[in-house]
């Protein structure tokens, strides 16, 4: 047994070993807990060497998205510890989870960084389209996280992160943007090295870098290239458009920090705004940045200051933030110094979870200066979540012409939707009404329609009574297909809109789908709503059947006759009343041979038996037949009278394996030939008598010599192969319309086509010149067309 100071030795001993392995055992247990996803119950604190960091010298500085990404994170204090904070995103913030943990024990150096790895130390994905990345210290839940970073799929540049243009989303100078590939420099600070190409907006004698509005409508701009790579080669296009005009242009050129100009050329009295596009490729062809943005144009004629006010006086345009709640939301724009007599359009759409559920339109004119304030409202049910208002104010600048002086958005920054977590409605700008007489009463389309005649009307509602919008329908039938009904662009909201639609018996379902357009005065379609509506068809048949048998109905054999067979189409379960059509195609060892078509009433029939013949040589092995069976099902409201609907309720096929000897003669359904363009011609010149001397030639279509012929005893001939020829005789003398009896024909392949017979007389069918020829006389032209030949 031990003495008691011998006890308190080895406790003492134990104490000061468990005193100094603590931190080791420390360190190890945070590498496990590494990753670990926050619950309800926080990390315990630890014994830590470094002071808490203090939340205002943490921030997120760089950020890689994607199976890759990595979160940097920087510190503008001294050497702390971050052990305990969490970093989170849009998703975890929306499911009120912490995020990711950082591991006990972390720390971070004085005006350093620290890189936090995906699966390794957090284990959400971040999102290259959109996202926003949020930070906590410890014990900080996630309703106070600070949102750092956020981006959405337009980024600054107008165009989505691309792994082949972009790097990762940096900080430099409170801004944050995508850098290049080559850029990224997780764990250590930002290049900043700008944009590849950046806009330049000429400000009185000074250029003023990327600008968020130009001075006036003939402003001079630039593109400054000196970031790229000084001597590549590189092509950039560009273009601009305002209310009133447009223009582009492109250049290839050698980067040596040279600028490329343009200059704006719009009517001052229609530009408001300028939207400019462009894009840079290297000498490979990649694109390498995009440029796209909307600028405005301060010499606008619109010189009124317009806000939106939340409430009593909560005015969103400063930076402030008005929460919304269920029921209706009072608001008000106020407008200040409005340009006297000025006539205006307000046009807003607030959106709810990317639906339009208030669409708002003002038109006034003001006769002094006065401040006008414009009431309205939001109504919301409660579970909304995200909520945006779009606001256009557009001004006339002449009698036909409006133009949008200012264009202004408000998200989540501006307004707090009340996002409750119940369900509601879907809000309807239009509606579907539907009845099925003209006595009964216009109610909500039933789940599911009864065969026959229906009534149908639209109504547009209330929120764009009077004005102008694009309203387009589509009605689908299995019979007759997606069609598109109705179609009206510049339809002014007054009246319901009736259809009428008759449902038949063949098939299951049918689905009536429209798009609703608001068009404001400057002719821009926004879509408000859109409906769709599938129904089920009760009663709906199946429309008929059909098989194939050899030698009679209920035949199964797979043998065929030698020769000619009697086949039989059973065709069963045919509706009463209706047009029918059955076609088919047979086919022999693998190739196509047959087609026929046969129509018919059914009157008050249900079934046909339907003979035909089948010819068949005994070699042929394998016969197959192929059938389809259609019904003519009724014309809608919209067709035209002659239009025919056939809708197939059947198909059917049948592999025949007769008895064969298997040497089947090649066939071919078709062959394909051509048509040549030249001819074999064969020309000759003959006399009966002595005298000799005459003489003809033979020319192209071009007028080339390809032959020519001379006489001094008896004949000549030549023979050439080419397109449409003229023969000319060149002399012929007296003495061979006395004594010899000349003669010229014309053969094609053999055949004659012409003959000339050279007579002084001129009797019936003979060339009779007034005289002597002795220089060159047509005899005819001959076209190669008229004799073709095919291969």
């Amino acid at each position: 047994m031990l003495s008691v100071s011998r006890r308190q030795t080895v406790t003492a001993l134990l104490l000061a070993i468990l005193m100094v392995s603590a931190p080791l055992l420390t360190i190890q247990t945070a590498k496990l807990n590494r990753s670990a996803e926050l619950d309800d119950t926080k990390s315990p604190l630890m014994t830590i060497t470094h002071a808490d960091c203090v939340t205002a010298n943490i921030t997120i500085s760089e950020v890689y998205p994607g199976s890759s990404s990595w979160i940097e994170l920087s510190n503008s204090g001294s050497t702390c510890d971050l052990g305990g904070w969490h970093v989170s995103d849009r998703d975890q913030q929306d499911s009120s989870n912490d995020g990711s943990e950082i591991s006990n024990g972390t720390s971070i150096d004085g005006s350093g960084f620290l890189t936090l790895s995906y699966s390794t130390d957090f284990s959400f994905y971040i999102d290259s389209d959109e996202e926003e990345l949020y930070l906590a210290a410890r014990n900080v839940d996630s309703d106070d996280a600070d949102l750092i970073v956020e981006w959405d799929a337009d980024s600054r540049d107008g165009y989505g992160w691309d792994s082949g243009r972009d790097g990762s989303f940096e900080v430099c100078s409170s801004t944050y943007d995508w850098n290049e590939p080559n850029e990224t420099t997780a764990g250590s600070a930002n290049l900043c090295n700008g944009d590849p190409i950046v806009l330049y907006a000429l400000d009185g004698d000074s250029w003023e870098e990327d600008p968020d509005s130009v001075g006036n409508s003939s402003a001079e701009m630039a593109w400054n290239t000196q970031n790229l790579v000084s001597g590549s080669q590189y092509y950039i296009y560009y273009s601009w458009s305002t209310a009133a005009a447009t223009d582009s242009g492109d250049t290839y050129f050698t980067a040596d920090g040279s600028d490329v100009t343009f200059e704006l050329n719009s009517v001052q009295s229609w530009t408001c705004y300028v939207e400019i596009y462009a894009y840079i490729e290297d000498s490979s062809g990649s694109t390498i940045e995009y440029y796209d943005r909307e600028l405005d144009v301060e010499s606008c004629p619109d010189t009124s200051r317009l806000y939106t006010i939340g409430g009593a006086s909560t005015i969103l345009d400063f930076g402030n933030t008005y929460d919304l709640s269920a029921g209706s939301n009072s608001m008000k724009f106020g407008m200040y110094d409005p340009v006297i007599d000025m006539n205006y359009n307000l046009l807003v759409f607030v959106r709810a979870d990317d639906e339009v559920i208030t669409l708002f339109e003002d038109d006034f004119s003001l006769p002094q200066h006065t401040t006008l304030f414009i009431p309205w409202s939001i109504v919301l049910q409660g579970h909304e979540c995200d909520i945006e208002v779009e606001l256009h104010l557009n001004v006339q600048v002449n009698s036909y012409v409006w133009v949008r002086s200012k264009l202004q958005m408000y998200d989540s920054d501006s307004l707090t939707a009340p996002c409750d977590g119940t369900t509601g409605d879907p809000v309807e700008i239009i509606s579907l009404d539907a009845r099925d007489s003209p006595s009964a009463a216009w109610a909500d389309p039933p789940e599911d329609l009864e065969v026959g005649d229906w009534e149908f009307r639209w109504d547009l509602g209330q929120s764009t009574s009077g004005q102008e919008v694009k309203f387009h329908y589509n009605y689908y039938s299995p019979t007759s297909g997606h069609e598109k009904v109705f179609e009206d662009r510049r339809l002014v909201n007054d009246d319901y809109l009736y259809f009428d639609a008759t449902v038949d018996e063949f098939g299951s379902y049918r689905y009536i789908e429209a798009y609703f357009y608001h068009v404001s005065v400057r002719g821009i379609e926004t879509l408000a709503d859109y409906y769709y509506e599938s129904f089920d068809v009760i009663g709906y048949v199946d429309g008929g059947d059909v098989e194939s048998f050899a030698f009679e109905a209920g035949n199964d054999t797979e043998e065929l006759a030698n020769g000619t067979t009697t086949m039989v189409w059973n065709i069963t379960d045919l509706e009463d009343g209706y047009d029918y059509m059955l076609e088919w195609v047979t086919r022999v060892d693998g190739k196509y041979r047959h087609y026929d078509i046969h129509e018919w009433n059914t009157g008050t029939d249900a079934a046909l038996e339907l003979h035909w013949d089948l010819t068949r040589a005994g070699s042929v092995c394998d016969v197959d037949v192929f059938a389809y069976l259609y019904v003519k099902t009724v014309n809608q409201d919209w067709h035209d009278a002659d239009r025919e609907n056939w809708h197939q309720v059947d198909s059917y096929s049948r592999y025949y394996d007769p008895t064969c000897s298997g040497q089947a003669e090649e066939y071919e359904a078709a062959t394909l030939m051509m048509m040549e363009n030249y001819v074999n011609w064969t020309i000759t010149l003959s006399e009966t008598g002595s005298n000799g001397g005459e003489s003809a030639i033979v020319e192209d279509a071009s007028g080339n010599e390809v032959c020519s012929l001379n006489v001094s005893t008896s004949s000549d001939s030549c023979s050439v192969t080419t397109g449409d020829i003229s023969v000319y005789m060149t002399y012929l003398s007296y003495e061979s319309f006395m004594d010899d009896d000349p003669s010229l024909t014309v053969e094609v392949d053999g055949t004659t086509i012409a003959t000339y017979d050279f007579n002084i007389n001129g009797g019936s069918g003979e060339y009779n010149p007034s005289g002597e020829i002795s220089s060159q006389s047509l005899l005819g032209t001959f076209l190669a067309s008229d004799y073709p030949s095919w291969v």
